[in-house]
């Protein structure tokens, strides 16, 4: 018996130095778990500079709310929360939004110009005071209905087509 005890402990032994077992090298690896059952692990990399606009900003916290207007239909105005994601102040962003249904049906399509500074790494809250929105016509059925849908059941989707840095470049 101790010799097939000595043949097992050999062959462990065998297997733990031809794959690297306890070499003191070692692949940093993140986890997370997928589901209750498997996990997926990828390699631990350094954090790179955004390359592409949409990287560059990130945009959280959106709120949606109607401004009454008087013998006007009333406004659709939106305040959320934008975070500079690179390492240069940036002086303005030119936003396309997309309101959509909760089915995915397109909205409303709007432009938005926020000229705040937003400092490196810093976050802002974009029109805080609600008094930015968007004019809404009562004869276009889906501008009608981005205003009256409550706001959880409304997508909005964001994408960076201008960046303004303090410095004057653009991207």
């Amino acid at each position: 018996m101790s010799k097939k005890l000595s043949a097992v402990l050999i062959a462990c032994l065998v297997a733990c130095l031809s794959t690297g077992c306890g070499s003191g090298k070692s692949d940093k690896k993140d986890v997370r778990a997928t589901s209750g059952e498997k996990t997926v692990e990828q390699n631990a990399q350094k954090k790179e500079a955004p390359n592409s606009k949409q990287e560059k900003i990130t945009i959280e916290d959106v709120q949606k709310f109607a401004v009454p207007q008087k013998y006007r239909a009333p406004s659709f105005g939106l305040s959320f929360k934008v975070t500079n994601n690179t390492d240069k102040p940036i002086s303005g962003i030119q936003l396309n939004i997309t309101v959509k249904s909760q089915f995915g049906d397109r909205l409303r399509d709007l432009v938005c110009d926020i000229n705040q500074d937003i400092p490196a790494g810093g976050t802002i809250l974009f029109n805080k005071s609600r008094n930015y929105s968007w004019d809404t016509n009562q004869f276009i059925n889906n501008e009608v209905n981005a205003l009256e849908t409550p706001a959880d059941k409304l997508r909005f989707d964001f994408d960076v087509s201008k960046i303004v840095y303090k410095d004057g470049t653009i991207d």
